[in-house]
């Protein structure tokens, strides 16, 4: 015995949400002939689900004898775990029709021979039905954007639309609201708005707007808001001007954060008055408008200036940079990561390894390990901000230290950018806009610790502010991670403290030119992809991005490179310190090593002739830069009210008060010759 199918009432708690989101009620959906079909009563050519039943009706309200089905449960097996599981199916091999909701006090025989009669044309059984009974306005549904014909079948009008009168009459397209940025979408309005038109029509394409929260909604969504379809009709275009539109939405947005138009191809964004006036002057259109007189006036108007304003405009929020991640995001941003500059294939690296050898030849091989997985980790976690910039440098030109560079440069395509040391030290940074690889070359360095400090923020910091010039600035990830090369001992000032620097020097001359030959003719020839695959594929151990970078012997040569002679003085007074201060023992006549010194006391062993143009307090300042911290001023007998430098055992002297330090410093300095009248 057959089981028959429910009504809606009888399977309701299926189909309420779905009918409801749609402002269809339940006795509505029964006029429409619409009801809940169980699992076991389906066809077997259906997923055995519960399921809703959409009959298709003839322009005479008899049964076409055509149906679609909407499932509403979750599919079973393989069907679960597609991206986009199926929501919609009919029986195979049947010819689609059209969907003409069947309501009340709606003839669609009027309809279909009345041209006066403007007719909706949607996509979806229950957005025709919502709008047709919330509206009262004649919408008919596709069961998808091209299904009006069938070339399979050759037909070129489905039934029952091949039986409407077409001439003179207003037909309004209205599908979901990213119809105007969805390329496939877009194309199929164009495609059924061209066939109206040769049937004689006057076809007019219609844009929904996204929802409040930005995201997509469809014409029972925009009905079911409170909106209505009069407004949308309203807001329609010429057809030749939707074209132009869905040109523009095909290679342009709309950036709201700042204000700019984004060319989707490269990310270059453009201020209102440079788009419209200036890169696309040019683009006008003849528009015919309701005249002030009464009627309609021939208008020129400019194509760009009318998209800026026009519903289906294709908009993102902000411009981020998410390498790895699609350009479209979920929360409606655009990301400008371009993908990479190859893709990873399996082959020799051998030049590559020994390229590296040779560059860290007669160096610990920790420091290769670590620099090969320094370059492999941003690989294997994309947008990853590593917290230690490489730096190689050597004397000698031509040994590969940039070849380095340009090899992973050629991963990293379109987010690689090579600089010197004017992009480096710029107040814009052009350069740095949608970059994940900078190869800093030939750095030749200063002595300036402004500098020294700005680079550390570009090492580390999360986030970047894009200045260009002539452009609103604009706030985004920092996934830039700095490789520098350099034929300069002193190419960076870096303090003793630094945590930010892996320092190596090549110590070798370059090697013979064939080897330079038969590198470039591997990395030609397809060695950046097998060098990709090698990197993602490079065990990385215990390697922290995060971690401070490996102190290396050739970092300690650059800082010492680096110093000025007071910094030198101080770094060497830190590393020597019971000789140091025994030298000052000696130097002041003191019975012991003391714990506290005045700043003018080292000025002695700085300078003992007296001829350096140090002051005490640039001294002072040295020592504080090199970690040395100073104890609260402390009125003693013989130098006043003085601030003393703990050098030696700081957590016995931090926290303790000053008359205690008062009294170990008469002991220490007491006898001293300055405290008997002999001045130092």
């Amino acid at each position: 015995m057959t089981r028959k199918k429910s009504g809606i009432g009888g399977g309701l708690l299926f189909a309420e949400q779905k009918l409801k989101s749609s402002g269809i009620t339940p006795s509505e959906a029964e006029v429409l002939g619409m009801s809940v079909v169980n699992a076991a009563d389906l066809d077997k050519q259906f997923h055995p689900v519960r399921a809703l039943k959409l009959p298709y009706h003839d322009i005479d309200g008899s049964d076409s004898g055509f149906y679609r089905i909407r499932y509403l449960e979750e599919l079973p097996g393989f069907g679960a775990q597609l991206a986009k599981p199926q929501r919609y199916a009919q029986q195979a091999g049947t010819l689609n029709w059209v969907y003409l909701p069947k309501c009340e006090g709606l003839d669609w025989e009027v309809v279909a021979a009345d041209t006066e009669m403007p007719l909706i044309i949607t996509e979806g059984e229950l957005k025709a039905a919502s709008c047709c009974l919330r509206q009262r306005v004649p919408t008919v549904a596709l069961g998808g954007v091209t299904v009006w014909q069938s070339s399979k079948k050759e037909v070129p009008l489905l039934p029952p639309l091949d039986r409407f009168e077409w001439q003179n009459r207003r037909v309004y397209i209205i599908f979901d609201s990213d119809a105007a940025t969805n390329e496939d979408v877009a194309r199929a309005q164009l495609k059924l708005a061209d066939e109206l038109v040769r049937l004689g029509a006057l076809p007019r394409i219609a844009m929904l707007p996204p929802t409040d929260d930005g995201k997509k909604q469809g014409l029972d969504d925009y009905i079911v808001a409170g909106g209505s379809v009069d407004e949308v009709i309203e807001d329609t275009k010429q057809l030749s001007l939707v074209t132009k539109f869905i040109g523009l939405n095909n290679t342009y947005a709309y950036v709201f954060e700042q204000d700019v138009v984004l060319r989707l191809s490269d990310g270059t964004r453009y201020k209102r008055d440079t788009f419209v006036n200036g890169t696309h002057a040019n683009m006008r259109e003849i528009d015919y408008r309701p005249s002030s007189k009464g009627g309609m006036a021939r208008t020129e108007i400019s194509v760009p200036k009318e998209w800026l304003q026009w519903t289906g405009r294709r908009d993102v929020n902000t411009l981020v940079y998410e390498p790895g991640s699609p350009q479209l995001t979920e929360d409606g941003n655009y990301n400008t990561w371009k993908g990479w500059g190859c893709e990873p294939k399996q082959g020799s690296v051998f030049p590559w390894k020994a390229l590296l050898d040779f560059l860290f030849e007669g160096s610990p091989k920790e420091d290769r390990e670590w620099f090969e997985r320094w370059c492999a980790y941003p690989l294997q976690h994309p947008g990853q901000k590593l917290y230690a910039a490489a730096v190689l440098w050597g004397p000698e030109t031509g040994t590969g230290k940039s070849l380095i560079g340009y090899t992973l440069g050629r991963i990293y395509g379109q987010n690689f950018e090579e600089i010197g040391n004017e992009e480096l030290h710029a107040s814009f940074n052009e350069w740095s806009v949608n970059k994940q690889f900078v190869l800093g070359d030939e750095i030749t360095g200063t002595d300036k610790r402004s500098e020294q400090d700005k680079l550390k923020a570009l090492i580390t910091r999360d986030r970047m502010r894009v200045n260009m010039k002539f452009l609103p600035t604009y706030s985004v990830r920092d996934c830039i991670n700095y490789y520098f090369t350099s034929n300069h001992p002193e190419a960076f000032f870096i303090d003793d403290q630094d945590r930010r620097l892996f320092v190596h020097r090549v110590r070798h001359s370059r090697r013979e030119r064939q080897f330079y030959v038969d590198y470039m003719k591997w990395l030609n020839g397809g060695g950046a992809a097998a060098l990709f695959h090698h990197l993602l594929e490079l065990d990385l151990g215990d390697f922290d991005p995060t971690a401070p970078a490996p102190l290396t012997n050739s970092k300690l040569e650059m800082i010492d490179h680096g110093k000025s002679d007071v910094s030198a003085f101080v770094a060497n007074f830190s590393r020597n310190l019971e000789a140091e201060l025994t030298r000052l023992k000696d130097l002041l006549h003191l019975t012991e090593l003391p714990d506290l010194v005045l700043n003018k006391h080292l000025r002695l062993l700085y300078d003992p002739d007296g001829q350096s143009r140090v002051t005490a307090n640039g001294l002072g300042r040295e020592l504080s830069r090199a970690g040395f911290k100073s104890f609260p001023p402390v009125n003693t007998k013989a130098f006043g009210m003085q601030r003393f430098y703990i050098v030696r055992n700081t957590d016995k002297w931090l926290g303790v008060s000053t008359d205690k330090a008062r009294d170990y410093l008469e002991k220490v300095y007491g006898n001293m010759p300055a405290a008997k009248g002999k001045k130092f």
